[in-house]
């Protein structure tokens, strides 16, 4: 299928969650492909940890973005890093993007307490100016402005992004796949710039633009046709207006038809959303303190729901939660929606990706978002199996992600 590789200066929310959603697909692909491949280190590492050698690149990948940040971010700092976690970051970095067979043994040579005290003397300086922290750590045989930027970001995912060729590349030099790149500290800062336009453009982390570089950098992109059951020739599409964060106010003049591509539930917090995928997954439902297995069919829809459910315990979170869903329609245009009143068939747990919606006539946009309401819209039900596990995936590992931070 033909897709779009987007621009960063234009990118919008709706169509970086996208691109986001894709990545662990992505990187799941990438790990099997290298899984069982020999090792393109130089023969002279022989200080490497033989566990090291053998973890895939999908553990290599949760250590970077879960249990690294977990550790050594903002919101914990457990403890200071030392040499072995530098080596195991370098170790993702060769597997995630260009391999380079002496980077590792170069980074080995170092000695552990000079580690330790230049990149705590790196952090020290790094609130004031991250160029002064990233040009100490530099300093660090094997350690480039590349290498020292990821050793930065895990300690502050939000705000200070990994110099990678896939971001450099989008952010600085508009998706060209060739374009030569110094692995300078200037290339570094006006990275930083271009990541800090985007983040606070659309309201994003820098951790998060570098997953998305990847994507779209890396062949994934924005279907420039969506597999649809729809013929946009024979039904109505959202309005301008409806996209316009400016316009206060725009009733549908027509029915029109849209597709779920992401739904939240705001009534509950990252911990709570990541345990309900989890149950989905486990085929579980958890009905107050107790836990009832379920069939595949459970989630479809409120009468097998209260088959499962003691007439004493009704759903009480879910009676009372509110869903923000990103929506899309047949000409692709995608749109933010929030439930004005609760529509009992919307959740985490029950909605699907590619799932149908009717909007009905006189259906309320504002700024920027559809108004859902009983009255005012069906869902005719669907799924697209490969969007929904991409989504899943994807949404379970941010959840985690933002709730150990």
């Amino acid at each position: 299928m033909a897709s779009t590789k987007p621009k960063a200066e234009t990118i919008t929310r709706p169509d970086f969650n996208a691109l986001l959603a894709q990545y662990p697909t992505l990187l799941e692909a990438t790990s099997k492909a290298k899984a069982g491949t020999p090792s393109r280190r130089a023969d002279d590492n022989k200080d490497n940890d033989n566990d090291e050698k053998n973890k895939s690149l999908a553990e290599l990948d949760r250590y970077r973005y879960v249990t690294a940040p977990s550790i050594f971010g903002p919101e914990s700092r457990e403890r200071g890093m030392d040499l072995e976690d530098v080596k195991r970051l370098v170790e993702w970095k060769l597997r995630h993007g260009t391999f380079r067979p002496k980077l590792l043994s170069l980074v080995s040579s170092n000695a552990a307490n000079t580690v330790q005290t230049t990149i705590q003397e790196a952090l020290t300086s790094y609130e004031s100016s991250p160029t002064t922290a990233l040009t100490k750590l530099t300093t660090l045989k094997g350690i480039g402005p590349a290498t020292a930027s990821l050793l930065l970001s895990v300690h502050d995912p939000p705000r200070c992004i990994f110099f990678s060729d896939e971001a450099f590349r989008w952010l600085c030099r508009g998706g060209d796949a060739r374009a030569p790149i110094r692995y300078t500290v200037a290339e570094y800062r006006a990275l930083g710039e271009a990541a800090d336009a985007v983040a606070r453009r659309i309201g994003v982390e820098a951790v998060e633009l570098e997953k998305v570089a990847y994507v779209v950098m890396r062949g994934g992109g924005l279907a420039a046709s969506p597999p649809s059951v729809f013929d946009p020739a024979l039904l109505s599409a959202l309005p301008s207006a409806a996209t316009s964060a400016t316009a206060a106010s725009v009733r549908l003049a027509r029915d029109t038809h849209v597709q779920v591509l992401d739904v939240e539930d705001l009534s509950l917090s990252r911990w709570e959303q990541a345990e309900a995928l989890r149950e989905v997954a486990r085929g579980e439902r958890t009905t107050g303190r107790q836990i009832v297995r379920v069939d595949d069919g459970a989630d479809g829809g409120d009468a097998d729901e209260a088959q499962q459910r003691p007439a004493s315990e009704p759903s009480r979170r879910n009676d009372n939660a509110t869903h923000r869903l990103v929506l899309q329609d047949c000409r692709g245009t995608r749109v933010y929606a929030v439930e004005l009143r609760r529509l009992p068939r919307i959740g985490v747990r029950s909605t699907a990706m590619g799932e149908k919606i009717l909007l009905r006539a006189g259906t309320i946009v504002a700024r920027g978002t559809v108004l859902l309401a009983p009255e005012s819209c069906l869902l005719l039900g669907g799924r697209v199996d490969a969007w929904h596990d991409a989504w899943a995936n994807s949404r379970l590992q941010r959840l985690e992600e933002g709730a150990n931070n």
